[in-house]
């Protein structure tokens, strides 16, 4: 783990894994404000979260799943404080949600979609404080929001989008609280969606080489 200040690292060792082990995400499942290491065995689908206070680890086993579901986001979707885990099924499209606290599990199935369409990510699109569903279909290129309280879609937003422009980055970038979504075409063209519930205002970022790969932070 490097510890960063600005530019300056303190890096540091914490522990050992098997190299079956596979780290599927980071988030705060315990609600201490720190962030936490969601691990899955990829050999027994055991998974387990590690609870980190700095380079301190306490937590464990909370259980498995088989290899064909997926996941597909963490994120605080019911609004507790807490990061929940999104899953897919890879075989049959069917969504499951783990409410997580520390490493009780509460929740389950909410219903399929078809393969078409795929996660682009998660965000906070229509500012009631619970994460929602980014959605986008592969055949047409539709967008679709899906607004979530927990396990419940509230609402949903479909957007239409040339399939020659592709999702780089969700974070809010103008600062009012809730997520937006930034574009690229093949050309390295940029623009982005502000979001706020229904309501989208678009805007171009100019352009950027296509040797360069938009990694986003958090």
């Amino acid at each position: 783990m490097w510890f960063m200040n600005g530019a300056a690292t303190t890096p540091t060792g914490f522990g050992n894994v098997a190299p079956t082990w596979i780290i599927e995400g980071v988030g705060d499942f315990n609600g201490d404000t720190r962030e936490d290491i969601l691990w899955r065995d990829s050999s027994s689908g055991a998974m387990s979260i590690w609870f980190l206070n700095g380079v301190a680890v306490t937590g464990g086993a909370f259980g498995s799943i088989t290899s064909n579901w997926v996941v597909e986001g963490l994120a605080d979707f019911n609004g507790d404080g807490r990061d929940d885990i999104l899953w897919r099924n890879s075989s049959t499209g069917s969504m499951s949600m783990w409410f997580m606290n520390g490493l009780a599990v509460t929740g389950g199935a909410f219903g399929s979609i078809s393969s078409n369409w795929v996660v682009e990510g998660t965000g906070e699109f229509n500012g009631d404080g619970r994460q929602d569903i980014l959605w986008r279909n592969t055949t047409t290129g539709l967008v679709s929001f899906w607004f979530m309280n927990g396990q419940a879609v509230t609402g949903t937003n479909n957007v239409a989008l040339s399939n020659s422009w592709t999702i780089e980055a969700v974070g809010d970038y103008n600062g009012n609280g809730t997520d937006d979504i930034i574009f690229r075409d093949a050309a390295g063209n940029l623009a982005a969606w502000y979001v706020n519930g229904a309501s989208i205002t678009g805007a171009s970022l100019g352009s950027l080489s296509t040797d360069w790969v938009i990694n986003p932070g958090g």
